[in-house]
């Protein structure tokens, strides 16, 4: 829970922005401005993405989290770290198709 409370803070704090960094050739500004914000509310909110069996992301109340959670929630983190890495490297130039 104190690593659960401390990515609370990252977020609200604006942490997903900072990641973003500026738009990609092609990718609206205001978009990425609209999910930063998306993602401090849900923070401030206190909720915490879930990855269910069938694919779909649902949010909780970090305090109605349980043991039976973490996977899920483990797996809402790999998405979100492959999703920002995946962006980084079509930024660097080594997205699909490119060594």
């Amino acid at each position: 829970m104190r690593e659960e409370r401390l990515e609370l803070e990252l977020r609200k704090a604006g942490q997903l922005a900072g990641l973003l960094g500026e738009a990609l050739p092609g990718e609206p500004a205001a978009e990425l401005r609209r999910l930063a914000s998306e993602d401090r509310r849900q923070a401030k909110e206190e909720l915490v993405a879930l990855v269910m069996r069938n694919g779909k992301v649902v949010y909780k109340h970090l305090e109605e989290l349980c043991a039976n959670d973490m996977p899920a929630r483990a797996a809402a983190n790999r998405l979100r770290m492959g999703w920002l890495k995946e962006r980084q490297d079509s930024w660097l130039g080594r997205g699909k198709g490119h060594p």
